[in-house]
């Protein structure tokens, strides 16, 4: 009777190893479930984060445009200014266009003004 004991005692046993691998390869596909899922939660926020980056950099972007901006307006703010208090206002080349065609027609109309007075009728404007 201990040949039937020896068998049974093996099988037990080959359940055991086979119990045994069982749980081996599903710890392994859980743990390649778990590395996938790892790697797809990186990608979406490698994503996240790009796409931050791209909105930061476009607010700096803007920013140093307005920054470029203000400061050429300063610079204007400063001439004009500069221009009223001082007779004959100095010429400027960094002005803009428009700032020069507001000081030719200043100029234009108290020439106009001028002779006006001088010969006491109105002239075409």
């Amino acid at each position: 009777m201990q040949q039937p004991d020896i068998v049974m005692s093996l099988r037990v046993e080959l359940l055991r190893a086979i119990k045994k691998i069982m749980a081996f390869e599903y710890g392994t596909v859980s743990l390649k479930e778990k590395v996938e899922q790892l790697e797809n939660q990186l990608k979406e926020k490698d994503g996240v984060i790009k796409k931050e980056v791209k909105k930061w950099r476009a607010r700096l972007r803007a920013y140093l445009d307005c920054l470029a901006e203000l400061t050429d307006c300063q610079a204007k703010a400063k001439i004009m200014e500069a221009s009223l208090h001082q007779e004959p206002p100095q010429p400027d080349t960094s002005c803009s266009s428009e700032v020069e065609v507001e000081k030719k027609k200043e100029t234009e109309r108290r020439r106009r003004q001028r002779r006006r007075r001088r010969t006491g009728r109105r002239s075409r404007p």
